[in-house]
């Protein structure tokens, strides 16, 4: 018998967030503009901005660290928004 392998030499736990999710958005931090990766998410009828600490960079995805919604993070129960435009945090979706 023939048997396929595969050979796992890291694992990682995270949230799976498709690339095409991802946006970059320009922050005021100490009055300065900083560039932050993130994803929009659903919150209601709220598009709200969280922050992604991304683990693993993947071409069609990327595994991140569940974060907490205190922080402005992506979490796990969070509805991302993949496809939109026009999109911008605190926008209302009827």
């Amino acid at each position: 018998r023939k048997e396929k392998i595969s050979i796992v030499l890291d694992s990682f736990e995270g949230l799976k967030i498709p690339n095409e999710a991802l946006v970059e958005v320009e922050k005021e931090v100490d009055g300065k503009p900083v560039k932050k990766i993130g994803v929009y998410v659903l919150y209601g009828q709220l598009v709200r901005f969280r922050e992604v600490n991304a683990l693993l960079y993947e071409d069609e995805y990327i595994v991140a660290e569940n974060g907490s919604s205190s922080s402005g993070q992506v979490t796990l129960n969070d509805m991302i928004i993949t496809k939109g435009r026009d999109l911008y945090d605190g926008k209302i979706i009827a």
